[in-house]
């Protein structure tokens, strides 16, 4: 098609250069070609720099999804929604790394925080409840924190992170006529759900056993 129209360029009375001619034509190609070229330098980056691989949770233009693939000029994600897959297979461009913040929950130490938020009545015991559920959280953290402290050792040698304490906590505050206590601790990302579920079940059943800790 190019050479065509360049043969046409030739033999029209035009006074215009044959430079300036091409010149159009190019920038021409340059733009219309523009996605294929972005997609391929995105894909150098991707491949060099490795801001994710394949099995990283990310995050790209607010939609979230494990990396299950890399093409040429894209990248397939399973979404994920709520912490849980959808079944949705997404096809994401290459070039969204220079346009998009990607987010990227697999990489650094390879955990994040959760929080759980459990509402007391004023009349409940809350020394007691935040000694019970503190206990909750270290029994099935406790290995995810030991993990954890040598994965932040080892990014700290690339990445620029300050040492911090990962041992899961329960902060109190007192709210709107009733106490809540906030649980806080590290899991991995494609088990936060699991893990929530398991840790709301043992607090239901530390409700139902003691009488002092009322859920509000």
């Amino acid at each position: 098609m190019i050479l065509l129209v360049i043969f046409i360029i030739l033999w029209s009375e035009s006074r215009l250069d044959l430079t300036i001619y091409i010149g159009f034509i190019s920038a021409g190609v340059a733009i219309a070609l523009r996605e294929i070229f972005t997609n391929i330098a995105a894909l150098l980056i991707i491949v060099i720099q490795k801001p994710f691989e394949v099995g990283d949770r990310v995050v790209v233009n607010d939609r979230a999804g494990d990396v299950i693939d890399q093409k040429i000029f894209h990248f397939v994600v399973m979404e994920v929604a709520n912490e849980q897959s959808t079944g949705k297979v997404v096809h994401i461009p290459n070039n969204y790394i220079f346009s998009h913040t990607v987010a990227n929950s697999s990489k650094g130490f390879g955990y994040v925080w959760n929080e759980i938020e459990v509402r007391l009545t004023l009349d409940s015991k809350w020394e007691e409840a935040q000694k019970k559920l503190e206990a909750i959280l270290n029994n099935h953290t406790e290995f995810i924190t030991e993990e954890a402290r040598g994965k932040m050792h080892e990014a700290s040698k690339k990445y620029m992170l300050h040492a911090q304490d990962l041992t899961p906590l329960v902060l109190i505050t007192v709210k709107d006529g009733h106490i809540k206590l906030m649980m806080r601790y590290l899991t991995d990302p494609r088990n936060l759900k699991e893990t929530e579920d398991i840790v709301w079940r043992e607090i239901l059943e530390l409700a139902q056993e003691n009488e002092s800790i009322k859920l509000a």
